[in-house]
């Protein structure tokens, strides 16, 4: 048998997430290997580094990944003042994160190191393919409802519709969870344990995703499409108006936050200027902008995990057949393994970008690792009556000048929108 020959099975006979995206065609199921001369070849070995590298970066990724991953599940459950909204969906995405690292990594692992042979039985491999889309369906999906939230937040206040009661946050994650399931179940026909030849000619068991239908093709195209370039133009959609809303209220918040005093000395006319840009919104638009940058590098970061695997997948749907036979089994196993990597390590770094850009979640990581949950609700608690005494007082202050006569009358003084009685949503502070 020639190496091609034997690569084809190698490449074909896969039964993990990326490789069932290889989905081989019925009439190439299987090698056959002379039994009289089961030792006449030697199956092509893949370099020590490969086996090295993998083992050492997905041990790395699992371990931070799921450790990040529970802690963000930890502190927003039992930390009452974390509840917000935007972090109830946080920790949805991170259940799908961490099933993904618990579902797809061990999988794909177990694989590799046994050679593509299938010990997991019928009804494992049937369901894991099943798992591995669903969660990574909800990942997608949690990203651009989080998005489509802080679009009507902040775009479209008065519009009447809220994501972020808890009604309709329970109905969102149903939905979420619900459409990411149902998009993966055409997997259940697709998959199939199958009887074939192990390297050396012994009958062994493989795990196949086979595109056996016509509409199997039209499905991995359109779930590729549904769940890669359309939510890109979602979030494109969502995204530009809320950096041009942010912006314009920037830009009004620095015309609009300076007072003129007429009657007041210079210590005083500075310290109501501060007060007078706290308090015309500049906190409230610190906490959109804070919110829209953590965002946005999930959404980056999701991406460019998830794109090498889209295309993977529509090259071994739509290239010529056996296009990969011109990696080699050595660039074909670096090639599917970065994918693999990238899509784990998305997976792993959101409780970092957390953690970087939200100093809520900063506090709370740094107090859960040291042990000192206890305290969480104290410290976060008192951070948030500290800024509404703030404000308060700021309030009151501005309120006492104009009374007093000291600002004067034809300056315009910019009041926040819920005190004239809009309902814009207020942003909780992450």
């Amino acid at each position: 048998m020639d190496k091609e020959g034997s690569l084809r099975y190698d490449v074909e006979n896969r039964s993990d997430l990326f490789s069932k995206l290889i989905l081989s065609k019925e009439n190439n199921d299987a090698i056959t290997v002379d039994p009289e001369k089961p030792t006449a070849w030697k199956a092509p070995s893949l370099p020590t580094y490969v086996a090295a590298y993998v083992t050492l970066a997905n041990i790395l990724i699992f371990l931070a990944g799921t450790t990040g991953n529970v802690m963000v599940i930890v502190v927003v459950t039992r930390v009452r003042d974390m509840r917000s909204s935007i972090n109830l969906y946080l920790v949805n995405l991170s259940i799908a994160d961490l099933l993904v690292l618990l579902v797809c990594q061990p999988t794909a692992l177990l694989e590799f190191y046994a050679k593509d042979r299938w010990f997991l039985g019928q009804a494992l491999c049937v369901t894991i393919p099943v798992l591995e889309h669903t969660v990574l369906h909800a990942s997608i999906l949690t990203v651009v409802f989080i998005t489509f939230e802080r679009y009507l937040a902040i775009c479209r206040p008065h519009s009447g519709i809220r994501l972020s009661s808890d009604g309709e946050f329970i109905f969102t994650i149903i939905c979420i969870w619900l459409g990411a399931g149902l998009t993966s179940l055409p997997f259940l026909d697709m998959t199939s344990l199958k009887e074939s030849t192990f390297y050396d000619g012994s009958p062994c068991k493989v795990c196949k995703t086979v595109l056996s239908k016509p509409w199997h093709t039209y499905y991995i195209v359109g779930t590729t499409t549904g769940f890669g370039v359309l939510p890109v133009i979602m979030l494109a959609c969502f995204y530009v108006p809320i950096i041009c809303r942010l912006r314009a209220k920037h830009g009004l918040s620095k015309e609009t936050g300076r007072v003129s005093l007429t009657h007041a000395d210079n210590t005083s006319s500075k310290r109501l200027q501060r007060s007078a840009a706290l308090f015309s919104g500049g906190y409230r638009l610190r906490s959109h902008r804070q919110v829209i940058r953590m965002l946005l590098l999930i959404v980056v970061f999701l991406f460019l995990a998830l794109v090498p695997m889209r295309v993977l997948a529509l090259w071994q749907v739509l290239g010529p057949p056996g296009s990969t036979l011109s990696l080699g089994i050595e660039g074909y196993y670096n090639l599917i393994w970065l994918c693999r990597m990238l899509m784990y390590t998305n997976s792993a770094i959101n409780p970092l970008i957390y953690s970087l850009l939200s100093t809520r979640f900063k506090i709370a990581f740094r107090l859960v690792l040291r042990c000192q949950s206890h305290v969480l609700n104290n410290v976060l608690n008192n951070r948030n009556q500290n800024m509404m005494t703030r404000r308060t007082a700021l309030r009151l202050e501005v309120r006492s000048a104009f009374s007093t006569g000291s600002v004067s009358g034809h300056q315009h003084y910019p009041v926040s929108e819920n005190s004239r009685g809009t309902t814009e949503n207020n942003v909780e502070p992450l």
